[in-house]
């Protein structure tokens, strides 16, 4: 049922049309924009009953208690830029958050985090003619400490506000043609630099330390030659570069990941 149709402040380009319940925020938006909807348009779910993440992973929460939502865009730049409207929901989220005190950071590609715990999660979908539809599923009041391993809240972190008003601090921060996007997505990624592990679609594992996002996106992971054997996954670009040092230790070859499950390996 849709409660109402809005825009989330003076002069926003958003408008956001609120439901109680649907299957999936980003399967309604990509069926609107098939039929023409123009872009702009947010759709804000109290409770989702097929909502999913990254790698087809489900994401549920009790009804009304996180934000549900997805973003509709038709960026003016070619679909293999598209990969920055992701970015920019989670540079905006994170600042959302960073605003009211909670330190959040960004895991590659687009979890956000604080300290090792999942605060929410983006899934970019294409409707193959133009438009971009980014879901979000952030925790706002649920789960509280000790509620769900992995996991945390706004409110586990002493933070008090409704789904609605912080989907309106996000959309104030939306900016996909910033021209400095790719410096701050890099500036809030604290993937970068922590030694990690890529689980690549079809099983094969990667370990090595991440160095960098490059210019499209990509995660750039540092692996010691000796452990980089495996056959490259059909996700993971060839090697690009080989440092070797003779007399001072292994060598390295640099490998870039479109996709993957990035774990970080636990400091200290």
């Amino acid at each position: 049922m849709v409660s109402r149709v809005t825009g989330p402040s003076a002069n926003s380009p958003y408008r956001i049309l609120r439901v109680s319940v649907t299957g999936s925020t980003n399967a309604d938006l990509l069926a609107r924009a098939r039929g023409g909807e123009p872009a702009g348009l947010v759709l804000v779910a109290d409770h989702q009953t097929t909502g999913r993440g990254r790698l087809d992973r489900r994401w549920l929460a009790p009804p009304g208690t996180n934000l549900l939502a997805s973003i509709l865009l038709r960026p003016a730049r070619p679909a293999e830029q598209w990969f920055r409207a992701t970015m920019a929901v989670a540079v905006a989220t994170v600042d959302a958050c960073r605003a009211r005190g909670v330190a959040a950071s960004i895991k590659w590609p687009n979890d956000v985090l604080v300290a090792t715990d999942k605060l929410a999660g983006i899934l970019a979908e294409t409707d193959g003619a133009g438009a971009v539809v980014v879901g979000i599923g952030c925790n706002i009041a649920w789960p509280m400490t000790g509620e769900l391993a992995g996991a945390t809240s706004l409110a586990a972190h002493g933070v008090a506000v409704s789904p609605l008003v912080f989907a309106d601090e996000i959309l104030a921060g939306l900016d996909d043609d910033a021209p400095d996007l790719l410096d701050r997505y890099r500036s809030r990624c604290s993937t970068i630099g922590r030694e990690v592990r890529v689980d690549l679609p079809g099983g094969a594992v990667v370990q090595g330390r991440a160095v960098g996002v490059d210019d499209d996106g990509l995660l750039v992971v540092e692996v010691a030659s000796a452990g980089a054997d495996h056959p490259a996954a059909d996700h993971s670009a060839a090697d690009h570069s080989a440092a070797d040092h003779p007399g001072a230790g292994p060598a390295f070859v640099t490998r870039r990941f479109a996709v993957g499950d990035v774990v970080h390996a636990h400091s200290g």
